[in-house]
C-alpha cells in the first residue's frame, strides 16, 4: 500500500515539475513516468512487503521540580517576551545547549541531510523545521534549485506559490540539499554557508500539526496519506498505551484496519508522553511532531546556526529577509486556515482552550528542556 502511494505521488510530482525543467529534465520526466506507468501493472502481482517495525528506546521524559505553569496556547501566536533577534537567540542557544550537555536525540532516523537546503547562489542553508513556515521556505529554495535568479524569483512571486507540494526531493536541483554531498564534506559545506532555521513552540507546532494532518477535512492526496498510513499505526500505538491515556482521560480513540479516528488529547498525550516502544522509526520521527533540536541537529557542535527565529515572534522572518537581501512576499504564518472554514476554526481553537490543566503541565514538563534551550522560557528544568 506504501509503494502503490509513493509512486501515486511521485507521477503527480512529475505532472507538475514538468514546467520548471529544461529540456533535458523535461525528456527525463517523461521517461520517469513511463516507468512508473510500467510498475503499476506488476504492483498487483507483488505480496505486500513486511511492515518496518524496529523496536526504538522508551522516550525519557524532562521534569522540573514544580509544575511548569503553561503560557496561553494559540495557534495564532504564543506570548514571547524575549527581544533578541535571530542571530541573537541562536549565540543563546549555542550556550544553552552547552549547559545541558548530550540531552538531544541523535538517531539517525532524524535524516537531517535531507532536511538542510542550499542555495549557492546566496550562500544560504536552512534546515526545514516542521510547520514553522517550511513549506513556504522550502518552495524558494525549490525555485533557486532550478537556476532560477533571486531576480527571476522576486520579479514573479506566482513561481513560487506554484510549487504544489515542495516535499519532493528528487526534483530539488543537484547539490542544492545536504544529502547531495558526501558525509565528509557536510561541516565544510555548512560551516560555508549562512545557516538557519525557524523553529516553533513544541506543543503549538504539534497541535497544528494535528489539526492539518487530523482534523481538518482536507481530502488530497498528501493529507489521506497522513490519515490513512500514520493514523491507524497510531492509534494501535495508542491502545499499547491505554494506561497511561486512561490517565489523562485520552481515552476518544477509534482504531481500525483501514481508518482510525482520535482527538487532540488523545495525539498529545500519545506524543509527549507514552513509550512508543512498538511503532515504525518513519512515524515515530516524523518532523511533524519529532523534537525540532534533535531534527535539525541544533544542539550538535559540528552544526553552527547562524539565526534561529521563532515562527511566534513578529516580525521574526521579514527580519531575516532583510539580513539575507531576500525582496520576497512574506509567507503566511497560517496557510492550513484556508482549508478550514471560520466555524471549523472557532471549534478547534475552542477544543484547544478546553484542555485541562493538569494535562497542560505534564505537556509543559515534558518539554520543558526543548523550550528552554530554544529560548521560550529562562525556567532551567532539573535534568
Amino acid at each position: 500500500k506504501q509503494w502503490y502511494q509513493r509512486r501515486v505521488r511521485g507521477v503527480r510530482s512529475i505532472i507538475v515539475m514538468v514546467p520548471y525543467g529544461k529540456w533535458h529534465e523535461k525528456l527525463f520526466c517523461v521517461v520517469l513516468a513511463t516507468v512508473v506507468v510500467l510498475e503499476f501493472g506488476l504492483y498487483f502481482r507483488r505480496q505486500p512487503s513486511p511492515s518496518f517495525d524496529t523496536p526504538v528506546e522508551d522516550k525519557q521524559l524532562v521534569t522540573t521540580e514544580e509544575p511548569v505553569e503553561p503560557a496561553t496556547i494559540s495557534l495564532k501566536s504564543l506570548e514571547v517576551k524575549q527581544t533578541i533577534n535571530g542571530e541573537e537567540r541562536a549565540e543563546l542557544v549555542r550556550r544553552r545547549c552547552k549547559e545541558v550537555g548530550d540531552a538531544f536525540d541523535k538517531n539517525s532516523e532524524f535524516k537531517f541531510e535531507k532536511r538542510v537546503f542550499l542555495s549557492s547562489e546566496s550562500r544560504v542553508g536552512y534546515c526545514s523545521v516542521a510547520k514553522a513556515y517550511s513549506s513556504s521556505l522550502k518552495r524558494i529554495f525549490f525555485i533557486l534549485s532550478k537556476n532560477r535568479t533571486l531576480e527571476e524569483i522576486e520579479g514573479d512571486p506566482n513561481l513560487v506559490s506554484s510549487v504544489v507540494y515542495p516535499h519532493y526531493l528528487p526534483w530539488f536541483g543537484p547539490k542544492t540539499i545536504l544529502f547531495h554531498y558526501p558525509m565528509e564534506k557536510w561541516r565544510t559545506i555548512l560551516d560555508s554557508h549562512y545557516l538557519f532555521a525557524i523553529v516553533r513552540d513544541p506543543i503549538s507546532k504539534v497541535i497544528s500539526a494535528f489539526r492539518d494532518k487530523f482534523y481538518s477535512e482536507t481530502n488530497d492526496e498528501f493529507h489521506r496519506y497522513f490519515k490513512t498510513t500514520f493514523g491507524p499505526d497510531i492509534c494501535r500505538d495508542m491502545e499499547k498505551n491505554w494506561q497511561v491515556m486512561q490517565n489523562y482521560g485520552a481515552t476518544n480513540v477509534n482504531c481500525g484496519d483501514k481508518s482510525a479516528t482520535f482527538d487532540l488529547k488523545a495525539f498529545l498525550v500519545w506524543v509527549f508522553l507514552t513509550s512508543h516502544s512498538e511503532i515504525s522509526p518513519d512515524i515515530l520521527h516524523n518532523p511533524h511532531w519529532s523534537s525540532q533540536i534533535s531534527i535539525c541537529r541544533i544542539c550538535d557542535q559540528s552544526v553552527d546556526y547562524n539565526f534561529i527565529g521563532h515562527f511566534e515572534k513578529d516580525g521574526e522572518i521579514g527580519d531575516l529577509f532583510s539580513r539575507l537581501g531576500w525582496n520576497f512576499p512574506l509567507p503566511d504564518p497560517h496557510p492550513s486556515d484556508m482549508v478550514l472554514s471560520h466555524v471549523e476554526r472557532e471549534e478547534f481553537d475552542a477544543i484547544v482552550q478546553s484542555l485541562p490543566k493538569d494535562l497542560l503541565n505534564a505537556l509543559y514538563r515534558s518539554v520543558a528542556l526543548e523550550r528552554y534551550v530554544l529560548g521560550y522560557t529562562d525556567q532551567k528544568p532539573v535534568i
